[in-house]
């Protein structure tokens, strides 16, 4: 009898913990989702709003740069050991000519593209570094976007199209969190947006070698994963004087509100350790000319996101008395790189790179790029350094014959 009792007891008091346990089932993953989304508003409300002056922003920017390369893997920067660079072909064209190109950005890792120069070169070219989305090809992403690199080269500039990894000649993994459900990247302070920033300042020291280009006019652009590698490039290497990310501009709090980071490639968003936001990202590039093309039926870049990046960042450029540097552009179009965006990009980097030398603009206080010790990246790419050890070197860089 008193054990039938201990049991109902243990039913009456125990049944709304059961009945709340089954309900909360349901609702935890809601519960977790609002969690996320109010503390990315929070990140996102206070990003930049404490900056009052020039000097305020000064005193900060270096941290903040040191910052985003530690949240990339990227501090220590790796050291710049020899590139290797070889041609491996040319192809001719009436305008200009395109060389095959490959270098190691690390021992082992292997960087492809294809370098466009047009004819009758007398004189050091601005150059542009196209860095392309994920559009898997079997001779590398760059495949998809040469006619891209074809415009620039016949407008006057040299062109470097540079593959990603996964999507270019070299195996490779870099939807790994997406895709493959490798969390232990995070742990490792892993990310492929690490590596895609560090090809493509190796990719800069490879233009540098070049009598054709002129260090000082090198323009950056490309879309989507392209568009992201060009902001995190340019915010962290001044070396690119001018950038034109494309359907690539988010703010956390957009991205949480509009929950899109299921459709997100691992290397749109920075390990967030330091809590702040992508305009900062933009401010950082402040006060090289910075163009943000998007589309306002993106559903992956949506425009709350972009426009409140171009308002945040432009207060920085305005310290600088720089506003005329900073534009957006959209237009009634998805995730695509419209014939608007291309015309507006070739313009930008017309005004901005075609002269001599750029205007200097007020206040310059512009920082290089270090060497140090070991990084976390190289951590990471060791981890598959067998797979390129393994493997053959790239046989050309690129094979392309379908150059309009």
């Amino acid at each position: 009898m008193k054990s039938r009792f201990a049991a109902a007891t243990a039913v009456f008091f125990l049944s709304p913990f059961i009945i709340s346990a089954q309900e909360s089932a349901k609702d935890r993953h809601t519960m977790a989702t609002n969690h996320l989304k109010q503390v990315a508003a929070d990140i996102s409300e206070r990003c930049l709003t404490d900056l009052r002056t020039l000097s305020d922003w000064k005193e900060r920017r270096s941290k903040l740069r040191s910052e985003l390369l530690y949240m990339l893997g990227l501090d220590p920067i790796p050291e710049r050991t020899p590139l290797r660079a070889e041609i491996t072909g040319r192809i001719e064209r009436s305008d200009f000519r395109i060389e095959k190109v490959v270098f190691q950005s690390l021992p082992g890792l292997y960087v492809t593209g294809n370098f466009y120069i047009p004819n009758a070169v007398a004189e050091p070219l601005p150059a542009i570094l196209y860095l392309c989305g994920h559009a898997p090809h079997p001779l590398g992403a760059k495949f998809n976007y040469q006619d891209r690199a074809a415009r620039f080269a016949a407008n006057g500039f040299a062109c470097l199209i540079l593959d990603t990894l996964e999507f270019g000649e070299v195996p490779g993994i870099h939807h790994g969190t997406h895709d493959l459900n490798m969390w232990n990247w995070l742990s490792l302070g892993y990310n492929p947006a690490g590596t895609e920033v560090w090809n493509a300042m190796r990719a800069i020291d490879y233009l540098e070698t070049r009598t054709e280009v002129d260090p000082k006019r090198i323009g950056l652009t490309g879309i989507s994963g392209g568009g992201a590698i060009t902001w995190y490039t340019a915010a962290v290497d001044e070396r690119a004087a001018v950038a034109a990310p494309v359907c690539s501009t988010i703010t956390f709090g957009s991205q949480a509100a509009n929950w899109r980071a299921d459709g997100q490639c691992d290397c749109i968003y920075y390990h967030n350790t330091y809590l702040w936001d992508f305009p900062v990202v933009a401010a950082l590039i402040a006060p090289r000319p910075l163009l943000i093309l998007s589309g306002r039926k993106d559903l992956d870049f949506p425009p709350d996101g972009y426009h409140e990046v171009f308002k945040r960042a432009k207060r920085v450029y305005e310290f600088y008395n720089a506003g005329d540097r900073i534009r957006e552009i959209d237009d009634d179009v998805g995730h695509t790189d419209a014939p608007l965006f291309r015309r507006e990009a070739l313009q930008w980097m017309r005004q901005w790179l075609d002269a001599k030398e750029l205007p200097p603009p007020r206040n310059n206080e512009l920082s290089g790029v270090g060497i140090g010790r070991r990084s976390r990246m190289l951590i990471a790419v060791s981890v598959r350094r067998g797979e390129f050890q393994d493997s053959q070197q790239p046989h050309e860089a690129c094979r392309i014959e379908a150059v309009q």
